[in-house]
């Protein structure tokens, strides 16, 4: 009778509280019910809270915002369903940000603030601390920027393991997965399923701030309980708060914010080093509204696509400017001088680094697991490969920030629905060191 309750259901099932529901959050995902002592098994696509099943089981998933969490089958708010159903909001993450038509919805970052003199948060030394994942591209690029302006002595740093865990070990039908932290040497981790053994290696860095085991104590420290913790995400020791977690505005924060902190230091060559230069700005944000939605994310808008359409479109979209690039570069590297960066200058702005950050992963990860197929960034793009090189001999920052064990070992073990038994592919993609010695002489 449950069974089919479930399986016709067209709006709220009554949330009997004998029922205690593990999901893990994922389309068609095998599900444990415990029903009265006993355990029955079955598959079914449906968005659920604890204690209730809140959506139709057979309709396709929808984007969950991480304000209203709302789906096209309820029309209650996350507050209104956590009080009808006595139940927390889900947490998620980006498998689950999927719009009606399949395609991936990216939400909105949820903390913006900055940090500036007289404000909430004003530049000051040790009073920040910066949690990044390595293998994420967003989160690298701020590690990177991090280096780049010599602010490493300034704000502390936390690195996660990229394998993703239980993040809620008290509560077994929280089923949620995420960023956790280990301390290098500790005892491998398995994947969720239980697959694989994956080193604690000497790259990370447990979190000397506040002690957490995981993100999602961050955020759940600072009472955001939205449900998606993700890296980067910038600190306030002081406040014991998050100052921002959207990726561009803290590369923006770090280039520009502690200028007088770095002087002040005795370090003032951060300060010589301009990821934003004003005379750019323009011309930066044309590149970046191409290079965002259709590289940036464009991949994973392939690799979290629902339907063969949204997959097609955002692969097509993706080529398509990865070819624009490539005739870019290529006009560049014409010039007689050493490469250039992407707005033909001799230093990276925050474009470039945003750019590189996603091309690294694109041949070892991407083309594979995100199913960026139709051509290999060192097969078929060299313009675009040097752009790679230029990135990663000429900007030691850049270089650090890139960890390509983490990387691969992140997107092949984090998501079983997708990669079950977590094997990591042998290839690192074409080689960042080729050419080295050629480029110095060319400078």
């Amino acid at each position: 009778l449950f069974h089919k309750s479930v399986t016709g259901a067209k709006k709220i099932v009554s949330p009997c509280r004998s029922f205690d529901v593990l999901v893990l959050n994922t389309v068609r995902t095998r599900t444990r019910m415990h029903i009265q002592g006993t355990f029955f098994r079955t598959f079914f696509s449906a968005t659920i809270t604890r204690g209730g099943i809140v959506t139709n089981a057979l309709k396709k998933p929808t984007t969950i915002s991480p304000t209203t969490r709302s789906t096209s089958t309820m029309t209650m708010t996350n507050k209104d369903t956590a009080t009808k159903l006595n139940s927390k909001p889900i947490p998620h993450t980006g498998l689950d940000e999927i719009g009606e038509e399949g395609s991936f919805k990216r939400s909105p970052s949820s903390h913006t603030s900055t940090i500036e003199p007289g404000g909430r948060f004003e530049p000051e030394a040790n009073r920040y601390h910066l949690y990044v994942a390595h293998a994420c591209p967003w989160a690298a690029g701020t590690l990177a920027a991090l280096k780049y302006k010599g602010l490493d002595g300034i704000i502390g740093h936390s690195v996660v393991h990229p394998t993703w865990a239980k993040t809620n070990e008290n509560d077994p039908s929280d089923a949620h997965c995420g960023w956790h932290f280990r301390n290098p040497g500790d005892d491998p981790v398995s994947n969720i399923l239980g697959h694989g053994s994956f080193e604690c290696d000497d790259a990370l860095v447990p979190d000397t701030a506040n002690g957490a085991k995981t993100v999602r104590e961050l955020y759940e420290l600072a009472n955001d309980t939205a449900g998606k913790y993700t890296t980067p995400l910038l600190w306030c020791k002081k406040e014991k708060a998050v100052v921002n977690n959207e990726s561009l505005q803290i590369l923006k924060i770090l280039d520009e914010s502690f200028g007088d902190v770095l002087r002040d230091s005795g370090n003032d060559n951060g300060n010589d080093r301009c990821l934003f230069p004003p005379k750019l700005q323009v011309q930066a944000e044309e590149w970046n509204e191409l290079i965002y939605d259709t590289v940036n994310n464009g991949v994973y808008k392939c690799g979290f696509a629902k339907t063969q359409a949204a997959y097609e479109t955002a692969h097509k979209e993706l080529f398509a400017t990865l070819d624009v690039l490539e005739a870019h570069f290529g006009e560049q590297n014409n010039n007689s001088g050493p490469p250039l960066f992407l707005m033909g200058t001799q230093q990276p702005t925050w474009i470039d680094i945003r750019l590189y950050m996603t091309l690294v992963r694109f041949d070892p990860v991407y083309v594979v697991y995100f199913k960026c197929s139709h051509k290999k960034i060192g097969d078929s793009y060299p313009n675009l490969l040097t752009f790679m090189r230029t990135c990663y001999q000429r900007v030691p920052a850049i270089r650090e920030a890139t960890n390509m064990r983490h990387i691969k070992m992140h997107y092949y073990t984090s998501h079983p629905i997708l990669n079950t038994y977590g094997i990591i592919p042998v290839s690192n993609g074409p080689s960042l060191t080729e050419g080295w010695e050629e480029m110095e002489e060319k400078e």
